[in-house]
């Protein structure tokens, strides 16, 4: 993500480590003692899974669609692309060398656009971010406490780390 997104990640680290920290130094020690060791375990798993789906969330690939540029320079990445996304092969004017956007009637009607700033033809569902300055997959938003846009390849852990962060939220208060 964008390096200004990072000192809202290092905060929402903080925020989530400093509450874990303070429940296992004071209350689980009580509670493992005089009420029950479940509650304390559950709230390390919980712990655990909120910042594992944290890193998850910020460190995977959300679905960028590669630009003309590097999936010139990537031998095979166009023709994957075209299979992901399916969106129409690269075409250049023959005159100017600039690519050109060859999209039909049928595939404006169904979602396909360009993109002006990327150059590419999105897919349906897909939308370009301003923050990273590219275009995503199934995009949602961008999150700057996980530094990273939410998208095709990494909602599944995005949901999860919201799961995981009201269960922690619940267990610890």
């Amino acid at each position: 993500g964008p390096e200004f997104d990072t000192k809202y990640h290092a905060i929402a680290c903080v925020f989530l480590a400093l509450p874990c920290l303070f429940y296992f130094a004071v209350p689980a020690k009580f509670l493992w003692a005089e009420v029950s060791f479940v509650l304390p375990c559950a709230t390390a798993v919980f712990c655990v899974a909120t910042m594992a789906s944290l890193l998850l969330t910020g460190y995977t690939d959300p679905g960028f669609i590669p630009r003309p540029e590097i999936q010139l320079a990537v031998p095979g990445l166009a023709q994957r692309t075209e299979n992901v996304a399916g969106t129409p092969p690269l075409a250049f004017d023959d005159m100017s060398g600039e690519l050109l956007c060859l999209l039909s009637e049928d595939q404006v009607r169904t979602g396909y656009r360009w993109c002006n700033t990327c150059k590419i033809v999105r897919p349906p569902r897909a939308s370009h971010c301003n923050d990273c300055n590219s275009c995503v997959l199934t995009f949602d938003h961008h999150c700057p406490f996980v530094n990273n846009c939410i998208g095709q390849r990494n909602y599944v852990f995005f949901c999860a780390f919201l799961v995981s962060t009201c269960l922690l939220g619940i267990s610890i208060f």
